[in-house]
């Protein structure tokens, strides 16, 4: 019984890209060797591209590909051009976007997309000690005017350190921020933050939009949130004890009002 032929080994690519592209050259890397044994026992080695040792092209003579011809590196799956895993230049800056906010630190922590295809992304700036915030930017990587100022939404809640962990979008479009705050001299609570489609916070929510939850005066710190069905809202993370060495799992639910 003749065993059937391996699958010949797939071509790679690799591509290091640094933006702007203007100024950026690539060379393309040498196509891998695969090598398999014939029918008689003996081994080939040539081209992973599929062309045998005998030079008869991969294709049949009926112009189809067989079935373990290798599947050409472009990314079939998507309408972004070029191979699988580079930088999609339709985005930002050849595939990159930069955002610099004068005189301040600011850093992007939790990414969603919304299925219009605008991006929201959650993370802290520091215009005058950190705040909250949030980014959208539109499927084209700039930033959508439309939501916040400018396309930024920022909140301050204690008065030192803001971490943010979490995204999640309800189906009326508001947009739900998890993470952990707190005052000098205080430890941290779960933050929660609901802001309006339009990047405004939904002040019927909570206390203006605001909800802390402290477990038992520890130091505690939210990581995930998640929407149910009917609307409620559940958080998870960790509470500390007070010299750090011991934490707990941590689970807080809220009504859709919080």
């Amino acid at each position: 019984m003749t065993e059937p032929l391996p699958t010949p080994l797939p071509a790679t690519a690799t591509a290091l890209a640094t933006a702007p592209a203007s100024d950026e050259t690539s060379t393309a890397p040498a196509r891998p060797q695969a090598s398999r044994p014939t029918p008689s026992g003996a081994t080939e080695t040539g081209d992973a591209g599929g062309v045998d040792a005998g030079g008869d092209s991969a294709r049949d003579a009926g112009g189809d590909a067989p079935a373990d011809a290798p599947v050409d590196a472009a990314d079939s799956a998507t309408a972004c051009p070029g191979p699988a895993g580079t930088l999609d230049p339709s985005f930002g800056d050849a595939g990159v976007v930069v955002l610099a906010f004068p005189n301040e630190t600011a850093s992007a922590d939790t990414v969603l997309v919304q299925p219009d295809g605008k991006i929201v992304v959650g993370g802290v700036k520091t215009p005058a000690g950190d705040h909250f915030a949030l980014v959208r930017l539109l499927p084209t990587g700039v930033l959508d005017t439309t939501f916040g100022t400018a396309g930024v939404a920022q909140t301050r809640v204690g008065n030192t350190s803001h971490v943010v962990t979490a995204v999640t979008l309800q189906p009326d479009g508001k947009v739900l921020l998890a993470g952990y705050t707190r005052s000098i001299g205080q430890n941290f609570d779960f933050a929660v933050l609901r802001y309006t489609a339009d990047g405004v916070l939904d002040t019927p929510f909570g206390t203006n939009g605001v909800v802390l939850t402290d477990f038992s005066m520890r130091t505690d710190q939210a990581m995930a949130i998640v929407l149910m069905s009917d609307g409620r809202i559940v958080v998870s993370g960790q509470t500390l004890s007070d010299d750090l060495s011991v934490g707990d799992m941590a689970f807080a639910r809220y009504l859709p009002d919080g």
